[in-house]
């Protein structure tokens, strides 16, 4: 009767213990905070929080306009601390353009048990104008008597 008890209690114990493990498991997205008509390559980065050091996996799907388009895969080796930065590089064969919307879903992986982040939604922006139109270049001032030679200096710059 004792040794029921006893194993009874351990069960419990383990049992509580591996919820308590779930809960501590946090996968957080932080970026990319924009992205850009035209581009695609983007950063992903996430804060994962583990109850102690382990390896694991994160897996990265990438939707635009709620429509599935690619995913990424990383093996994390046991990072040797419970608190870090997660960081996927996305290069993807798809166009973006302004206004569509780019959701990262990413899960974190771990003793057969799955973490889900909350979904990181990025609105596209457009494309922002070459530096060229938009910086303005002096015309330099030159100083004559004769207004015919002032135009035709600033004809030839």
């Amino acid at each position: 009767m004792k040794r029921t008890a006893i194993g009874a209690v351990v069960g419990l114990a383990a049992l509580l213990g591996s919820a308590l493990a779930a809960e501590a498991q946090v996968i957080q997205p932080t970026g990319p905070m924009a992205i850009q008509a035209g581009t695609n390559s983007w950063n992903f980065t996430a804060n994962i929080s583990l109850p102690t050091p382990m390896n694991i996996k994160v897996v990265v799907n990438i939707y635009k306009n709620d429509i599935f388009q690619t995913m990424f895969t990383q093996n994390v080796p046991n990072p040797g601390v419970q608190n870090f930065t997660f960081s996927q590089i996305c290069n993807v064969s798809f166009n973006v353009a302004s206004g569509d919307v780019v959701s990262f879903r990413a899960q974190l992986l771990w003793n057969r048990t799955t973490t889900y982040a909350q979904n990181w939604n990025v609105t596209v922006t457009p494309t922002r104008p070459p530096s060229s139109v938009t910086r303005q270049t002096p015309v330099p001032v030159k100083r004559s008597t004769s207004t015919t030679a002032v135009a035709t200096e600033w004809r030839r710059e």
